[in-house]
């Protein structure tokens, strides 16, 4: 099995649909017995949900852009 911290690192890759098929399978059955990992990746899903329909509701290019720039300066800066 998949150890957590390479789950957790392929996390986004694998909402977003960008693994491989034999690291989907991987990931897939580590989440439906990881007590750990499955909270981060519901969390990670439902993140995911909000700001894509958030991001359908924003109606400024400008202000897309900022929260998207801010978010990447968070995640430069925490990983």
């Amino acid at each position: 099995m998949m150890p957590c911290d390479q789950v957790t690192d392929r996390l986004w890759a694998f909402i977003d649909g960008e693994l491989p098929d034999d690291e989907v399978q991987a990931v897939q059955e580590h989440l439906e017995v990881c007590g750990r990992c499955f909270p981060q990746y519901d969390w990670d899903r439902a993140y995911t949900r909000f700001m894509h329909s958030a991001s359908v509701r924003m109606t400024s290019p400008a202000l897309r852009r900022r929260v998207f720039e801010a978010l990447l300066r968070e995640s430069m800066q925490s990983g």
